[in-house]
């Protein structure tokens, strides 16, 4: 099964953005910004692995204005309402869904 992928502008907007917020938070000390790191870290590998755009959760797309508005979302905002969180809800490796494409 052949996955929509998000728009080469947008993909290299959220590279580009990744990578920045990878070397603000590259000394964080603070629980919080050593959780935002560890989501940027996992935000940049899906981009290099071809998933990234899409949930973590249902697989649905997430839409490139939402991508550009927070690049290192990995789960669709239903799944992140449906879980009680704000845009972080636990997402699933997406080593199986590779193994489909």
């Amino acid at each position: 099964m052949i996955h929509e992928q998000p728009a080469q502008e947008t993909l290299e907007l959220c590279r580009t953005a990744l990578h920045r917020l990878a070397a603000e938070l590259a000394g964080a000390s603070s629980r919080r910004d050593r959780s935002r790191r560890a989501q940027v870290e996992r935000a940049l590998s899906w981009l290099g692995s071809g998933y990234y755009g899409r949930c973590g959760v249902c697989d649905r797309r997430i839409a490139d204005e939402h991508l550009r508005a927070n690049p290192e979302q990995l789960v669709c905002d239903r799944c992140c309402r449906l879980a009680g969180s704000r845009g972080r809800a636990p997402a699933r490796e997406p080593t199986t869904v590779l193994a489909a494409w």
